[in-house]
């Protein structure tokens, strides 16, 4: 008798269940389309708190949002540090004493004090018009574009994420967060606005130097596909939080979160992030201590977790 009462009470309960919403796009592979929609079926409209995690670059977005806006900032000097300051910002937690860095700071600052000298000071905008060309056509804007980040790129093979992820940050070093935020969202739009361009730095064998010339390629365009933005929206029509665990900067993911149209599907971001001192202006010291992830406002904006992550992503 019992099992005659299930029957009807489990059909009930089946019939009850939201169906789940579907992706659609046609530029799906028939196999991950079926794939996906199956994951929905069987997970979408959870009886429990559910969520999904995304990794940012080269994932989520094409290309890494970080080094789009490094190359960037080398191409049109948004930088808020003068000489000195860079100099302390690169040589952040380097084992100096190694004697491996020794060339590449010294020369990264001789090219960069070279153009603070001549066409400075430099701020997180940009040159522009006239004032753009003229460091473009002065040998040692190749010569700083080349060096500074080639260190970065010998960095990742020599070092742990623990240093070059945060080496990277510290490119920001003066910003105040608007600032960077500003920045981000001009260079997120840059950059995936346009085809992406491959290019070349290319230092001058005329520049007498401690490293010699450096030649080094990169690509500059960045975006996401309207695949990735339907998956996130299916997610989320089926009760599922879509959550960013990123090694790039948080201001970074926040801003291109915003720019690529993802914010209305995001739940929230958990990145890396940088100390600031008693001016509220980005240091060369990462933060392990107060670092929050920010979940998404619904209508835009962000708003700052209380709880602390004292952790790099």
């Amino acid at each position: 008798m019992k099992k005659l009462l299930l029957v009807p009470v489990m059909a009930i309960l089946v019939s009850c269940a939201p169906k789940a919403a579907h992706l659609q796009h046609p530029d799906w592979a028939p196999d991950v389309l079926a794939g996906l929609n199956d994951f929905m079926d069987m997970y979408g409209h959870p009886s429990e708190a559910s969520y999904a995690v995304f990794d940012f670059d080269n994932t989520t977005a094409i290309f890494d949002i970080e080094e789009n806006q490094m190359n960037w900032q080398l191409e049109n000097m948004a930088f808020e540090m003068d000489p000195e300051r860079l100099r302390e910002a690169i040589s952040t937690d380097l084992d100096l004493a190694s004697g491996v860095y020794d060339g590449w700071i010294a020369d990264v600052s001789a090219a960069y004090g070279h153009l603070w000298n001549e066409y400075g000071p430099f701020t997180w905008r940009g040159l522009e018009g006239e004032a753009l060309e003229a460091v473009r056509k002065d040998p040692m804007w190749q010569e700083l574009g080349g060096k500074m980040y080639s260190m970065y790129e010998g960095m990742n093979g020599q070092e742990s994420p623990t240093i070059c992820y945060n080496w990277t940050k510290f490119w920001a070093t003066g910003m105040t967060d608007a600032q960077l935020d500003s920045l981000s969202v001009k260079t997120h739009t840059i950059c995936s606005s346009q085809p992406t361009v491959a290019k070349t730095w290319k230092g001058s064998p005329d520049i007498k130097s401690a490293i010699g010339p450096v030649e080094f390629g990169y690509e500059i365009g960045t975006g996401v596909t309207d695949n990735l933005r339907e998956l996130w929206k299916t997610l989320r029509d089926n009760g599922i939080d879509v959550w960013v665990c990123s090694a790039s900067g948080t201001r970074q993911v926040l801003m291109a979160v915003d720019v690529f149209g993802l914010h209305d599907y995001c739940t929230g971001v958990l990145a890396m992030t940088v100390a600031h001192d008693e001016q509220g202006r980005l240091t060369n010291r990462y933060d392990y201590e107060t670092g929050h992830a920010f979940l998404a406002l619904p209508g835009g904006g962000w708003q700052e977790d209380t709880l602390a992550t004292k952790c790099q992503t």
